[in-house]
C-alpha cells in the first residue's frame, strides 16, 4: 500500500515547482533581453507608450462587463447547480434509506449531500460580498498592470 503524503508536502512540491518556474522564466527574460540591442527596446518602449492607454480603456471595459455582467451570472448559475445537486443527493439518500442500503452507501450520499450544502454556502458568501471581489479585480489590475507602466 502506498503511503499517502501529507498536505503540508504536497503544498512544499508546489510551491518549489512555482519557483523553479519562475526563475526559470526570469532567467530567460533577461537572456532575451541581454540579446536585443538597446536601439530596438526604445522603439518598442515609444510603441508601448503610444498604445498603453488605449489598451488600457479596453481592459478596463472588459473588466466592467465581467464585474458587471459575468460574476453575477457565474454565481448564479454556481448556487443552482449546486443547490439542485443537493436536491438530487437527498432524495437519492431517502431512496436508499428507504431500500435499506449499506452505511458505506449512505455515508456517501450523505458526504455528496454536505459537499453540495457547503459548496452552496461558499457561492452565497461570494453573492453578498460581490463587492469585495470586485475591488480584489480592480486591485489586481491597478498592482500587476497599471503599475509597472508608471514605475
Amino acid at each position: 500500500m502506498a503511503k499517502k503524503k501529507s498536505k503540508k508536502v504536497n503544498f512544499l512540491i508546489r510551491m518549489a515547482i512555482f519557483a523553479v518556474l519562475l526563475l526559470l522564466f526570469m532567467a530567460i527574460s533577461i537572456a532575451v533581453l541581454a540579446s536585443v540591442p538597446v536601439e530596438s527596446l526604445e522603439k518598442t518602449q515609444q510603441m508601448i507608450d503610444v498604445m498603453w492607454w488605449k489598451a488600457s480603456i479596453l481592459r478596463w471595459i472588459i473588466l466592467a462587463f465581467i464585474i458587471v455582467k459575468i460574476l453575477p451570472w457565474y454565481i448564479n448559475r454556481q448556487l443552482e447547480k449546486f443547490s439542485s445537486q443537493a436536491e438530487l443527493f437527498a432524495t437519492e439518500y431517502e431512496i436508499a434509506e428507504s431500500k435499506n442500503a449499506t452505511y458505506e452507501t449512505l455515508c456517501q450520499l450523505s458526504a455528496g449531500f454536505d459537499n453540495c450544502q457547503r459548496m452552496q454556502g461558499v457561492y452565497e458568501r461570494m453573492q453578498k460580498n460581490r463587492r469585495y471581489i470586485s475591488l480584489g479585480l480592480i486591485a489586481v489590475e491597478l498592482i500587476a498592470v497599471q503599475m509597472p507602466h508608471f514605475i
